[in-house]
């Protein structure tokens, strides 16, 4: 198992997932991104929706095609996204999608929850967030399901998507580190003011450097995986991190 890869853009990003599902990978990978400009990243469902093309453009908000199932995502500098890649047969990980999204989440648990930001796993489905407001469905941190993370009042903190093809499974997380702009989102989908205000109100973010929640999570998740993988990998820079005074300042945020 190799370190984190770091990735610069929704684009490389989105080629990295592309390079696993199609590629020939057999070890169990993580790369991180961030995001310097918004930018919005659609299934091909809404991708292919001529309205929201036109609304892009006006706006001159990108646009790019994204893996995974669910709904809209709005990337930016307030999110940061862990991907993993697991190699099909790869043991002893957790079989099954239910299982594996939860493990991911409790990756995102535990680092955050070290680093002084207090979540929580979403057991069940948070089906009575759609219910509020059907149009919520359009966009990702509209709901929360089984393996995604919530702060300590229940606000969803962490997504989490995947997409599985014959050579593995690719599962994408991302957390808020910063305020959204739920109006941009809404106003590219054509969604009502209604939604902008309950996805302010249904989420929250940790006041967190995304590279550092990035570099603690992947620690979370090499630790895991250390003893079946027979590798050591856990970054440096969170080894030094954890007793920096940045991340005790940043932890009482």
């Amino acid at each position: 198992m190799s370190g984190v890869e770091w990735l610069v853009d929704a684009q490389s990003e989105q080629g990295w997932i592309a390079d696993r599902l199609r590629g020939e990978d057999r070890q169990v990978r993580i790369a991180g991104c961030t995001y310097g400009v918004p930018v919005l990243l659609l299934p091909t469902v809404q991708f292919t929706d001529a309205r929201v093309l036109a609304r892009s453009c006006r706006s001159g908000l990108p646009m790019l095609r994204r893996y995974g199932g669910g709904a809209a995502v709005l990337a930016g500098p307030w999110l940061a996204s862990l991907n993993l890649w697991v190699p099909a047969g790869q043991r002893p990980l957790p079989t099954g999608l239910a299982a594996l999204r939860q493990w991911v989440g409790q990756m995102h648990v535990g680092a955050l929850n070290r680093l002084g930001f207090q979540t929580r796993l979403a057991q069940v489905a948070t089906v009575e967030l759609v219910e509020v407001c059907a149009a919520l469905r359009a966009a990702c941190f509209g709901a929360a399901s089984i393996g995604e993370v919530l702060d300590d009042v229940g606000r969803k903190v962490v997504g989490i998507s995947q997409h599985r093809s014959p050579r593995g499974t690719w599962i994408g997380a991302g957390t808020l580190v910063g305020p959204t702009d739920w109006s941009l989102l809404c106003q590219t989908l054509g969604l009502p003011g209604s939604v902008t205000r309950l996805l302010h109100e249904r989420t929250s973010w940790c006041p967190l450097r995304a590279r550092l929640v990035l570099t603690a999570v992947a620690a979370e998740v090499s630790c895991s995986l250390e003893s079946a993988c027979g590798a050591k990998f856990v970054p440096e820079y969170y080894r030094q991190s954890a007793s920096s005074s940045e991340t005790k300042s940043a932890a009482r945020l």
